[in-house]
């Protein structure tokens, strides 16, 4: 879609303007005397789904393709192709390894603040459980906390006021679905940790954006991002099947957008490369 539009104002009214992250980053704002954006570092953690898992994956892309050789109309195919490809996503974004790893994370950390938890609803619960286990005071933000301005409240929403609490620092973590992929600023926030994303970059895009706002006290932002992939006890390289490229393909579609202009992106790019090597891509 969005090569469909440059291509035609470029074809009708010469090239279009824009002004990516880089630039973003790297370019000082006049009127502020600082970047548009602060910088980042990247830390991909892989985590390997479940032989289970890959199996399960396998499976959808199987009945995907015996239900859309079956459907009768072209309405229908879009159907049990939407459907077939979210249980897929789901299989991906709640991956059982990656509460471990998040437990793992936490510890190395120690003590964490300002950070920004990105989850599904399905990760939700073991989330906040790990987070108490750790003694991590959260908070999360959903679709549930109200946006009216309320009088108890000195005329904030329940919403704006769970994010001056945060940015004061008495939340050491708030736990978003969705609500803090757009249109909220948290520029207090530090460090993300995306334990759930989407395929579509818009999202995950948009998420680092939230990441990337100037505050007094952050220099620069650290994002980490649960990378899922099949285990590495399996099949040799040359005996993946084409279900397990595509996961490994899509997956690092998101690590390469993200490591590009990271401060750290040799060290990325040394890490991707050997992913690329181990799965014969």
């Amino acid at each position: 879609g969005t090569e469909a539009i440059f291509s035609f104002f470029e074809a009708e009214s010469g090239p279009t303007y824009s002004f990516g992250m880089e630039k973003a980053i790297e370019e000082v704002n006049p009127k502020t005397g600082e970047t548009y954006l602060c910088s980042y570092e990247y830390k991909p953690e892989i985590v390997e789904l479940t032989p289970d898992e890959v199996k399960e994956y396998t499976e959808e892309s199987r009945k995907l393709v015996r239900t859309f050789h079956a459907a009768d109309s072209k309405e229908k195919r879009d159907e049990i192709v939407s459907q077939i490809s979210i249980n897929r996503q789901k299989i991906i974004k709640n991956a059982e390894n990656k509460f471990e790893a998040l437990n793992d994370l936490l510890k190395d950390l120690g003590n964490i603040e300002k950070t920004l938890i990105y989850s599904s609803p399905g990760q939700l619960d073991r989330i906040k459980s790990i987070l108490n286990e750790r003694k991590v005071t959260h908070h999360k933000f959903t679709m549930d906390e109200d946006v009216r301005p309320k009088k108890k409240l000195g005329g904030n929403s329940e919403r704006d006021q769970l994010l001056d609490i945060f940015s004061k620092g008495h939340y050491d973590a708030l736990i978003s679905m969705n609500v803090l992929d757009e249109g909220v600023n948290v520029e207090s926030a530090k460090r993300g940790i995306l334990m759930s994303s989407s395929r579509n970059p818009r999202q995950y895009i948009q998420r680092r954006g939230r990441l990337l706002r100037h505050s007094d006290d952050k220099e620069k932002a650290v994002i980490h991002d649960m990378i899922a992939l099949p285990p590495k006890e399996g099949p040799s390289p040359e005996n993946f099947t084409e279900i397990e490229k595509k996961i490994v393909k899509k997956e690092l579609e998101r690590y390469k957008e993200f490591s590009e202009i990271a401060e750290n992106s040799i060290e990325c790019t040394e890490t991707l490369r050997e992913i690329k090597r181990r799965f014969d891509l």
